[in-house]
């Protein structure tokens, strides 16, 4: 039988969702894109764009969130800033809180948008605008002394890491195995991820997955799932020649641990995640 906390748990969850999604600025501007690309304007001043943005967002249960993008003059050029005070919004993107839009409330998650002017040209999709909001969290650590309070995290992560590539006979000591820009580790990437990118194996840099892996964490409510069995083998390089591999394959020798070591994996990035989450609640980020 529940008790009357986790009955009124349930019922706080059940109404948090998307409070607020809200477009600011020149938005009626059609010759200028002010940072963003065609398609992404296409999708926000669309109401079915903006319907599925709403209705993926409302299932998210365990958060509340406030979307807001901003388009207009110079705007786009703060961009994956993280969390702002209330000087800094003011003095860069020209914004009020509590007059441009409503302040967040503590159990709220503020994100600004001001443009999709990444590299991948990948339009502002929900499952793009997930992966952007773990890129504007990650930036506010990037700015505290050693991560600040990810730092732990991000040593027991790559600790994770070597004990995994040791099931391959692979010894990699570098520091900060987390960020490594090794084949082998975009490649195991690729076969635990259960999202798009890593099954067509379009993760075009190791460090992706971590925000990709954000993106399903959060679009799933809090939830992340790898495939069930370690991969079998993994490459040093995705070069071919005459349609042969060229480089080494690292075969699995130790299963059980392999996958105990992928569980563990999985458990710290949860943990990650929800250091994220927590320290962006009641607080306006930019991306």
């Amino acid at each position: 039988m529940r008790s009357k906390d986790q009955i009124l748990l349930e019922n706080l969850y059940s109404e948090m969702a998307l409070t607020n999604l809200k477009k600011i600025g020149k938005w009626d501007d059609a010759k200028n894109r002010h940072g963003y690309d065609k398609p992404s304007i296409g999708i926000l001043t669309s109401p079915s764009g903006l319907k599925k943005l709403e209705d993926t967002f409302n299932r998210i249960g365990n958060w509340d969130f406030n979307l807001y993008f901003l388009k207009d003059t110079n705007a786009w050029k703060e961009s994956e800033r993280g969390v702002v005070d209330a000087n800094y919004l003011r003095a860069t993107l020209g914004l009020e809180a509590g007059k441009d839009f409503p302040a967040p409330e503590n159990n709220q998650i503020t994100v600004i948008f001001t443009n999709n002017k990444a590299a991948e040209k990948v339009s502002l999709t929900p499952w793009t605008i997930a992966h952007r909001i773990g890129h504007s969290f990650a930036a506010t650590f990037r700015r505290q002394s050693n991560g600040g309070s990810l730092s732990y995290n991000t040593k027991e992560i790559s600790k994770i890491l070597k004990q995994i590539l040791s099931c391959y006979g692979i010894k990699d000591d570098s520091a900060g195995l987390m960020f490594s820009s090794e084949y082998y580790m975009r490649d195991f990437y690729q076969k635990i991820g259960k999202f798009r990118s890593a099954r067509m194996g379009q993760l075009i840099r190791p460090a992706e997955f971590y925000h990709e892996a954000f993106a399903y964490w959060l679009l799933h409510d809090g939830e992340l799932d790898f495939n069930e069995e370690p991969p079998q083998y993994l490459a040093s390089t995705n070069k071919k020649a005459w349609g042969n591999e060229t480089g080494s394959i690292y075969r699995l020798n130790d299963e059980d641990d392999a996958r105990q070591y992928i569980d563990q994996l999985k458990y710290a990035l949860d943990e990650r995640f929800h250091t994220m989450i927590g320290a962006h609640m009641g607080k306006i980020s930019i991306m």
